[in-house]
């Protein structure tokens, strides 16, 4: 999938740079367009150009109101970007919040959210965003640029408490931003132009800022409830955990039924147009072993991630539309790195050999994705990349040799740990299971609920390995939000030279430059390991065919970001 981003080359820009609420951007009385951020990249899973699926014909039967989708996985219970950690927080934030701009179907093309305009500096450190004038939260209040101010000056103030595995970092490079921890100032860089404009001066050149914005975990807040609240009481507050959750979204949250549902009502008075379904119940707890057989009967309307076998069980069922879309995440194994048995990487590295993965994505998941060797949209290509194909006498020998360091103990078990009914988990871990017996690795497997999953997670001493899987991961910043050298997180691998790489990238406009250094990352994170990456997914979605006016995102979390525009038939 070739993602369209264009290079910025500061050089030969002068002057601000816009992007227009209009779908052909146009100039502005001494403004230039450009191209909103640099990437110079290909991501790994090519695609055709995604298909809207037509909005259903007319008949004289009666109308269905609600919409009942599902995405099968866990979703914690909150609504704030201060404990955003999942696929299904993704899609239930997008209902009900909107962020600044947002991305099209390309990925590649930015449409207006909250902002109906924006424009740039030629050095990608200042960023002007006008809001839309008739944005109000779902209780009436209008949004005005206090409110975008709230939210990034709070997530400022309490960056250590912002646990979820969504990053926040956008907010944290604005300037001023480091030295208001702990307290309730604002940063300087965050200035109130007028009550629907609003500027970030960044400390630094940003030249992926604006795309990191579209991710959910930059939602809007608003200041008139939240504001003066510290993070115990915010992340216990009626707001958070779905009971008085007031956005400014298409969508208002009437219900919400922990591990059941979430249910929602059109916002009439939505900013960018009435949605046109009515309702929308966004079933939980949704099985991977039962979700094809819900749709066949109605019980669900749409299915988000099924597993790649039940392509074939539904592509011949009247009524339903069932599609394999080329994604962006990616399925991994990721390894505590400060847990002593995967602490040295020669470990890490021996279960990438000794894993048959092409054999498994190729039978059991019906060759629905491509294999990796390094993360999603780094250039695989790359020569000096190891592909780790399957090798099992290399994988005994490194084994041997970390043994013999005193690296390793072969008479401890490498713990697996999984979610038991997310789609296809169970059959990765089996598969390597057996794989890392045959070189003599005890393996226990630990399948878990969801809740219990991420309970587990931050307990490094309790595991050696554990599945992930998707991410959005479209260009290869994305992947810098999974380590920091300041405060590992996640694998908890540090490595400060590949912060600076990282942040050297986003700063120039030079395109050449910038590959170099990501070059330079992919060399880093291949030797190291902190994950290892089995493939990019190819996700597997369906839907009945009364739903119309949409299209399935490569990154399939985003599909609900026009969702005003989708219609229901009977």
């Amino acid at each position: 999938m070739n993602i369209r981003y264009p290079s910025l080359f500061w050089a030969l820009v002068a002057g601000l740079f816009v992007i227009s609420a209009c779908a052909a951007p146009a100039p502005v009385a001494e403004v230039a367009t450009v191209a909103p951020v640099v990437v110079a990249t290909e991501a790994p899973v090519p695609t055709a150009a995604p298909t809207e699926v037509p909005a259903p014909v007319p008949t004289d039967a009666p109308v269905k109101d609600t919409l009942i989708v599902t995405r099968i996985s866990d979703m914690p219970t909150c609504f704030h970007p201060i404990c955003f950690q999942t696929g299904n927080q993704y899609m239930n934030l997008q209902l009900v919040f909107n962020t600044l701009v947002k991305v099209d179907v390309d990925e590649s093309t930015y449409i207006p959210d909250l902002a109906d305009s924006w424009t740039v500096s030629a050095d990608a450190k200042s960023f002007t965003f006008k809001l839309n004038p008739n944005a109000k939260w779902h209780d009436g209040t209008p949004v005005t640029s206090d409110d975008v101010i709230h939210t990034a000056a709070t997530a400022a103030q309490m960056a250590d408490d912002y646990v979820g595995t969504y990053p926040i970092k956008n907010w944290l490079v604005v300037d001023g931003a480091d030295t208001v921890k702990g307290t309730s100032n604002v940063p300087t860089g965050l200035v109130k132009v007028d009550d629907h404009t609003v500027t970030f001066n960044l400390s630094a050149p940003d030249a992926v800022w604006l795309r990191n914005l579209t991710d959910p975990a930059y939602v809007i807040l608003p200041k008139h409830l939240l504001d003066g609240k510290n993070a115990a009481a915010l992340k216990a507050d009626s707001f958070t955990m779905g009971v008085a959750t007031i956005g400014s979204g298409p969508y208002k949250l009437t219900k919400y039924t922990q591990d059941v549902a979430a249910e929602y009502v059109a916002n009439a008075d939505y900013h960018k147009g009435a949605p046109k379904i009515p309702k929308i119940a966004y079933r939980l707890g949704v099985l991977s072993t039962t979700a094809a057989a819900q749709l066949q009967t109605g019980e669900v309307d749409m299915v988000f991630d099924l597993p790649p076998t039940d392509f074939n069980v539904l592509k011949d069922v009247a009524g339903i539309k069932v599609q394999r879309v080329p994604g962006v995440g990616q399925q991994s194994l990721q390894f505590p790195v400060d847990n002593p048995q995967v602490a040295d990487k020669r470990i890490r590295q021996a279960i990438y050999y000794g894993f048959d993965r092409r054999t498994l994505l190729d039978t059991v998941f019906e060759g629905a994705g491509k294999l990796l060797w390094i993360w999603t949209a780094f250039d695989e290509k790359n020569s000096n990349l190891d592909q780790y194909k399957y090798d099992p006498d290399k994988a005994k020998k490194l084994i041997a040799d970390a043994v013999k360091d005193g690296k390793f103990k072969l008479e401890k078990p490498i713990r697996v740990i999984y979610i038991a009914d997310e789609p296809g988990w169970a059959d990765i871990a089996t598969a390597l299971q057996n794989d890392l017996s045959a070189l003599g690795l005890k393996v226990e497997l630990s399948p878990l609920d969801g809740a219990g999953w991420e309970a587990m997670l931050a307990n490094h001493d309790q595991y050696e390995i554990t599945l992930q899987c998707c991410g959005s991961n479209l260009y290869p910043d994305k992947a810098s939000g999974a380590f920091s050298c300041e405060k590992p997180r996640g694998t908890n691998y540090a490595n400060c030279d590949m912060d600076k790489l990282f942040a050297d990238a986003r700063a120039t406009g030079d395109a050449a430059q910038q590959t170099s250094l990501y070059a330079q990352i992919a060399d880093i994170l291949n030797e190291d390991l902190p994950y290892n990456w089995l493939w990019a997914v190819a996700n597997t979605h369906a839907h009945r065919t009364s739903i119309g006016g949409f299209t399935y995102y490569p990154n399939a979390r985003e599909s609900f970001a026009q969702i005003e525009k989708w219609t229901i038939g009977p």
